[in-house]
């Protein structure tokens, strides 16, 4: 059975009624928004605070600095091959797993699954798609960074996958796109 995961957002399974004012400027703001997106301003105002919560209010206590794209492509696009992995191996894979088991409050598949969505969707050119067919994970990470910048995530999902969760990991990469596949066992979704 084939089937793919939410985009992060869950619906709560008990809501609650709250009433906030909101200058105008904000609210007309919120309402064109809701608009473009085609969803309720409820849906939209929901997403916003569940996006401040999981990551917002928590990116920046991990460590993490948003960076323009250009200067992240210029600065790998300088490197050897070498360098890159070994930077992934040096610093890399425990920085990814401290900053998933701080946002998270714990590693495993799912938190590292679910951090990397978030992460992606941060980004706002970038996009992360997660299948399951027969316990078969396939996880497509597209990102428009270059080929060094794909070999660096390569190599930390490899040791992050590999060491920490134990799974192997297939990994296949380009300029833009970053695609992984592993099996899960134990997978109850």
């Amino acid at each position: 059975m084939m089937h793919n995961l939410q985009d992060g957002y869950e619906m709560a399974k008990k809501s609650m009624s709250y009433t906030f004012r909101i200058n105008q400027d904000t609210a007309d703001r919120l309402n064109v928004e809701s608009e473009h997106k085609g969803i309720s301003l409820n849906n939209l105002v929901n997403q916003i605070l569940k996006n401040y919560i999981d990551w917002d209010k928590l990116e920046s206590k991990a460590g993490m600095i948003p960076v323009a794209k250009p200067i992240i492509a210029e600065g790998f696009r300088h490197l050897s091959d070498d360098d890159i992995i070994k930077i992934a191996i040096c610093v890399g894979k425990s920085t990814l797993h401290d900053i998933v088991l701080f946002m998270k409050n714990k590693i495993d598949l799912d938190s590292l699954l679910s951090w990397l969505e978030l992460w992606l969707k941060k980004n706002s050119t970038a996009g992360f798609s997660h299948t399951v067919d027969s316990n078969i994970h396939t996880c497509i990470m597209r990102h428009d960074l270059g080929y060094k910048w794909s070999l660096y995530h390569k190599t930390v999902l490899e040791l992050i996958l590999r060491d920490i969760l134990k799974k192997h990991i297939e990994v296949i990469i380009s300029d833009k796109i970053l695609t992984f596949k592993f099996e899960d066992d134990h997978d109850g979704r």
